[in-house]
């Protein structure tokens, strides 16, 4: 789904995306560590990348879940502002049944009931979606 934008727009936007080295920036809120490292700014969104069975699945699942808990997970340190602790994970390889298993382990990590699903995790299954539709669905269910 490319943006289709005309010539004096992306003219503007050049302008105003340009990075000047004398300019003074400010440093986001971080809100995700590991080991003393931040690897987490508010406002950003993350993937998790790598070679099939490189466990990318139970690492995010701890980052989620010292999200979820605003605390530590294993070597996770979360730190959110009260009213930016909502999580949207986004899956797009696993089937439903496989994806709710993931969200039972996340709730295990964060010491949560699994008989209550947590107000601030939105869990999706896209796999059964092409990329165009999955891209539209978190545009859109983002800006809500």
């Amino acid at each position: 789904m490319a943006a289709h934008i005309q010539n004096h727009e992306t003219i503007i936007l050049w302008q105003a995306s340009r990075l000047r080295l004398t300019d003074e920036y400010v440093v986001a809120s971080e809100i995700l560590r590991v080991q003393g490292s931040a690897i987490g700014t508010l406002g950003n969104f993350s993937a998790s990348i790598g070679k099939a069975k490189s466990k990318k699945t139970f690492n995010v699942s701890a980052i989620v879940a010292a999200a979820l808990k605003n605390g530590t997970v294993l070597q996770y340190v979360a730190e959110l502002p009260r009213s930016k602790r909502k999580v949207l994970y986004v899956d797009t390889e696993q089937s439903p049944y496989h994806c709710q298993k993931v969200m039972k382990r996340i709730a295990r990590m964060a010491g949560l009931p699994l008989n209550k699903h947590p107000e601030n995790l939105e869990f999706l299954a896209l796999r059964k979606h092409t990329p165009e539709i999955r891209i539209a669905i978190v545009e859109d269910g983002n800006t809500n």
